[in-house]
């Protein structure tokens, strides 16, 4: 699996398949400071992840 994470421009490519929850866990990202796309789909926690996907974890921006 092939996961780019915004925040650090880095890519990552691990062996994992599950849900994004335990991904996230896995790789100690904090879920409520990102969301995870998988092409033009955004995914929520307890979607399940192949060993073949390729996703971004896109940070989350807010302001008032």
């Amino acid at each position: 699996m092939i996961v780019f994470i915004e925040k650090t421009n880095k890519e990552l490519k691990i062996k994992f398949e599950g849900d994004v929850k335990t991904l996230l866990k896995k790789i100690n990202i904090n879920a409520e400071e990102i969301i995870v796309v998988r092409g033009n789909e955004l995914l929520n926690d307890d979607e399940i992840l192949s060993d073949k996907d390729s996703i971004k974890l896109l940070s989350v921006v807010s302001g008032g």
